[in-house]
């Protein structure tokens, strides 16, 4: 998720951080609720950097090396043949890069980029009987088709191993229409509007007969949909929703926007008819504007994750108590409440709102009593607590979970409970779960109800789509950094025509005046540089640099 353009921040003034600073600050001037200042770390880190410990026997990010194939271009009726011997070398460049970077035990992942000709909307990928023969053999860890944004990914072994042996040597075709709106049905079409929708489908070849694939077996393949929000829609609204044959709507709670690539993200498990929804939440909160992690907010307030605490208040800086987090997560589940409700519990009555999704936790073994028979649901959990309750959520639905980020040292690590040390540790490499101002963890720190926010859209977005984890990230301070392959980048960054500056640590910085190499430059609130402008009577050329006035 890209920085926010909207927070307040103070303007500051700093020099170059070239030479170090706070080794993994990320709060600062940023690490209150408005996001404003300087994210650099301990804003002002000029020079005497800090000592860097190499830490021993660390997970590292288990991310296969990707390769793209030669991009394909459609014939007049959008179709792509995908042959064996592109898809081949595309696989042992990946080999040969996972070797010269020591990645070889992480696999590989082939990306098929398919570029259209002006005014195409249906195409038809074509892997042959061979090339998915050859995609199985090599045990290739994430098959990916991009046509000009619309992505089939996520395919992973097991996924391309069902389909080898259901095609049967028969060659396999992925299909992706883009379809008029108009043409929905009511309920479809106050759902979608006039924002993106499509028909995708997969069918497989045997004797020369087409055969539909109804369902992947319990299988998932992740699909991105290209889409730029207009200038009034929150990105936390944005759903992806499937379309029955019947023209009925279903609202995919287990969908992000991902501004990073400009997409909405969801898993499935059958393809049909998906399109970009918007759904307005009710209410609409007055306490959470401008906070860090308002887009959070939006997201689980709009699945109905997590609800209000009255008089249009989310509360978002007060504590998380363990009746409300075990409710969100059997939301998050789909559980039914029908079917727990009764439990062990003397402390959680029976007509209690959390009542369902405590017994539900607790006969799924995914969080414990604080006694045998009490459960003590308003009591607050703290954030080492979150890090293992997500954890056994994550196993007990059966999440494989990504190590996607190099695991973090945290200033307070001595403080995390053993119990939960190897928690933190999962959560906070899988990119659910992040540190604080100050590279702080704060272990027995309450979870608030904006963390837990954060969290809970985090997981929905990595267990979709581990590459979600890379890109920006926000800490629960609010401060962002730039990841590439689980390692923050530093220095200067430009995305999406944009220039960011990010310190010696990888923390962004934002909202002032900056001396880089010597030159002085500003930078907006969301964190990106200015040009060709003046701030408080200073002159800022096209390069970015303040220039000297005569």
């Amino acid at each position: 998720t890209m920085p926010a353009a909207n927070v307040t921040v103070k303007a500051v003034f700093e020099r170059n951080s070239n030479g170090g600073g706070n080794s993994g600050g990320s709060g600062g001037g940023g690490g209150s609720s408005s996001g404003g200042g300087s994210s650099s770390g301990d804003n002002g880190s000029s020079g005497g950097g800090s000592t860097i410990v190499a830490r021993p026997d660390e997970t590292k990010p288990d991310t296969p090396t990707t390769s793209q194939t030669k991009p394909a271009t459609p014939d007049k009726n959008g179709n792509v043949a995908v042959d064996n011997g592109t898809v081949q070398s595309a696989i042992n460049t990946a080999k040969n890069d996972a070797k010269k970077n020591g990645n070889t035990a992480n696999g590989v992942a082939v990306v098929i980029p398919v570029t259209p000709k002006e005014g195409q909307n249906s195409f038809n990928v074509t892997i042959n009987a061979q090339t998915l023969n050859t995609l199985v053999r090599e045990k290739v860890k994430r098959l990916e088709i991009n046509i000009e944004g619309v992505v089939v990914g996520g395919m992973d072994t097991k996924l391309l191993k069902w389909l080898d042996t259901l095609s049967a040597n028969g060659d396999v075709i992925f299909r992706v229409k883009k379809t008029d709106p108009s043409g929905l049905s009511k309920e479809a079409k106050a759902a979608i509007g006039t924002r993106p929708v499509y028909d995708l489908s997969l069918v497989y070849l045997s004797g020369g007969k087409e055969t539909p694939i109804t369902d992947f077996d319990g299988h998932t393949i992740a699909v991105r949909l290209p889409y730029a929000p207009a200038k009034d829609e929150k990105t936390g609204n944005l759903y992806a929703v499937y379309v029955d044959g019947k023209g009925k709507v279903e609202w995919l709670t287990k969908s992000s926007y991902d501004p990073d690539l400009g997409t909405v993200v969801f898993e499935t498990g059958h393809f049909s008819i998906y399109g970009i929804g918007y759904k307005n939440p009710v209410p609409v909160f007055t306490d959470i504007k401008n906070h860090w992690a308002e887009d959070n907010i939006i997201f689980v307030a709009s699945r109905g994750l997590l609800a209000g605490t009255g008089n249009n208040q989310f509360s978002p800086d007060t504590g998380m108590t363990r009746g409300m987090f075990v409710t969100a997560l059997g939301r998050l589940a789909g559980i039914d409440q029908a079917d727990y409700k009764t439990g062990k519990f003397t402390d959680v009555k029976a007509d209690a709102y959390y009542a369902p999704y405590v017994n539900w936790a607790a006969e799924k073994g995914i969080v414990n009593g604080t006694t045998s028979t009490t459960f003590s649901p308003d009591t607050n959990i703290t954030r080492e607590q979150m890090a293992v309750i997500m954890a056994g959520y994550a196993k007990k639905l059966g999440y494989d979970l990504p190590v996607a980020h190099d695991a973090v040292t945290f200033a307070d690590n001595a403080q995390i409970s053993g119990w939960a040390a190897k928690e933190v540790k999962a959560m906070q490499q899988a990119g659910i779960l992040a540190g604080k101002g100050g590279n702080r963890f704060d272990p027995k720190g309450t979870a608030t109800r904006a963390e837990v926010a954060t969290v809970l859209r985090r997981f929905v977005e990595i267990v979709i789509d581990p590459q979600t984890a890379q890109g920006w990230v926000q800490n629960h301070s609010g401060s962002w950094q730039y990841l590439k392959n689980g390692k923050p980048v530093t220095g200067w960054l430009q995305d999406d025509k944009k220039w960011y500056w990010l310190d010696s640590n990888g923390w962004m910085f934002a909202g002032g005046f900056k001396q880089i190499d010597g030159k002085w430059y500003y930078f907006y609130a969301d964190g990106s540089m200015s040009v060709n402008t003046v701030i408080d009577g200073r002159k800022i050329g096209p390069d970015g640099a303040e220039t000297k006035q005569n």
